[in-house]
């Protein structure tokens, strides 16, 4: 399958965003789905995450790999929730 999101929460209720990504998740169970997204929310409990710059793949891995490298990841990551005057949601195992 294939999912492109287009800002989903943008304009969107923190309900309604959150009601859409729980059908995702429910559509994608026991498949392999491609997600394209720019809000990080989207993205996060995915298996992998492959990261593109320019049009160039710069870094893959998952949301706690891709953050512990401190790279292009990490910085958007952080920039975006700084900008959305929000706390990141940063994962402790792995």
């Amino acid at each position: 399958g294939f999912i492109r999101y287009d800002h989903v929460g943008e304009g969107a209720y923190a309900e309604t965003e959150n009601k859409i990504q729980e059908d995702v998740r429910y559509y994608m169970k026991d498949k392999t789905v491609f997600i394209v997204a720019h809000r990080f929310s989207s993205i996060m409990e995915a298996d992998k995450i492959i990261v593109i710059d320019d049009g160039k793949i710069v870094e893959i891995g998952d949301h706690n790999y891709l953050l512990k490298r401190q790279g292009f990841y990490s910085s958007l990551y952080y920039e975006q929730f700084k900008n959305e005057g929000l706390y990141p949601i940063v994962r402790t195992e792995n």
